[in-house]
């Protein structure tokens, strides 16, 4: 019997120290990696190029400035700090199902579904943090208004222009949305439902790809949006991105092109935007779903567009569109601009990319393209969106 609870109570500290090893080892490698060079990887003037700290008061020991500078400072000088830091949340995740820090920006939802925080707030609450110009009843009546006068300046010009609406991931998962986050469910008065009658009351041409992912969601066990990602996959993106291809033809007088699904494979290997999520709550970077799909898409009747050059004015959820189209080479030239950032962020000729990061934009691209589309997100929460939807406008009427 004494043998016994000697080797319980041996097992049990040895469990203990295992575990605390676990946790441990990757911060003692982090730091030690300032002093270990075979673990850095960096040289010596890149540590002393690193931004240094301020240094440490009974005033600022506590403030965050202090905190940030010496992050910058840990990031930039210790080897390897990131990544076992990621390495050392993804066990606490994995293992004991506490989540990183940042989750202010990132709702862990059922079946380890991640949400970005503000996408969560706006489906339950039907609010956003973000402030505009106008309140929300008078916006939507602008916005409406206003993109339906860039409309005109694009049909006086003979050119097809149509809205693009993309997804957000809380519309289409609902069911994993935490209850204590999301207790009724969707907001009703959402700006979304109220935006698209007046849009279709104008004659604007528009592509609901909220509606159609949603659609493709509830008709396919496969994944429309990554489990770790923020942004509508490849396969989610492929129903707006056929339908727009269509509306842009039908609108120039043309035979519609088809845009399909040639193959497909489920796979946890990386793509863009897969995992943006599991990195901003610093979960290591391998985090990713393994039923990933990675469709391949071939264009049937891609005739009568393959010589356009197509201008897309939108956000993050226009890289899926654009990779489809640019890898189908279904048109010569596009530019997708992004006013959050006030950059040309992706040009494709031929099907190949030829991208340049944060290039100035000239409205001229756009309006010397053969068609533009403005991408919207159903979210309906970025005022630099609706400037740029201003800018367009007024640029087009002085290019008269």
């Amino acid at each position: 019997m004494k043998l016994e609870k000697t080797l319980t109570g041996t097992l049990r500290w040895l469990f203990l120290l295992a575990g605390g090893a676990i946790l441990a080892v990757p911060g003692l490698i982090a730091v030690g990696g300032h002093w270990l060079p075979h673990l850095s990887q960096r040289t010596v003037a890149t540590v002393q190029e690193a931004p240094a700290p301020l240094t440490p008061s009974p005033g600022n020991l506590w403030s965050a400035k202090f905190q940030e500078s010496v992050e910058r400072w840990a990031g930039a000088a210790i080897g390897f700090r990131n990544q076992f830091i990621r390495m050392h949340s993804r066990i606490n995740w994995e293992l004991f199902g506490v989540p990183p820090k940042a989750v202010e920006l990132v709702v862990v939802g059922r079946n380890q579904q991640l949400y970005e925080a503000h996408y969560v707030d706006e489906y339950c609450t039907g609010r956003t943090a973000r402030t505009f110009d106008l309140p929300p009843d008078q916006r939507i009546e602008w916005l409406a208004a206003t993109i339906a006068a860039v409309r005109d300046e694009f049909v006086h010009r003979n050119k097809p222009f149509a809205v693009l609406i993309s997804p957000t991931k809380p519309a289409v998962y609902p069911e994993d949305l935490p209850p204590q986050r999301c207790k009724a469910g969707e907001a009703p008065g959402r700006l979304y439902h109220r935006l698209l009658p007046l849009l279709r009351q104008r004659g604007i041409p528009m592509v609901d790809g909220a509606a159609s992912t949603r659609a493709l969601k509830a008709q396919s066990e496969t994944p429309v949006f990554n489990r770790y990602g923020t942004h509508w996959n490849l396969l989610g993106a492929h129903p707006a991105s056929r339908d727009l291809l269509a509306a842009l033809a039908r609108i120039a007088g043309l035979p519609p092109p088809a845009l399909e699904i040639a193959s497909m494979r489920l796979s946890g290997e990386p793509i863009a935007n897969s995992n943006d999520l599991a990195l901003m709550m610093g979960l290591e970077t391998r985090l990713i779903d393994p039923q990933t799909p990675h469709p391949q898409f071939a264009v049937r009747n891609g005739e009568p567009v393959k010589n356009w050059q197509v201008a897309i004015v939108g956000g993050s959820f226009v890289n899926q569109p654009f990779h489809i189209y640019q890898t189908t080479g279904v048109f010569a030239r596009m530019i997708h601009y992004w006013p959050t950032i006030d950059a040309v962020i992706a040009y494709s000729e031929r099907g190949v990319d030829r991208s340049f990061a944060r290039n100035q934009f000239d409205w001229r691209r756009a309006f010397d393209s053969d068609s533009i589309v403005l991408e919207l997100n159903e979210v309906l929460a970025e005022p630099r969106m609706d400037r740029a939807i201003t800018e367009m406008l007024e640029a087009l009427r002085k290019s008269r």
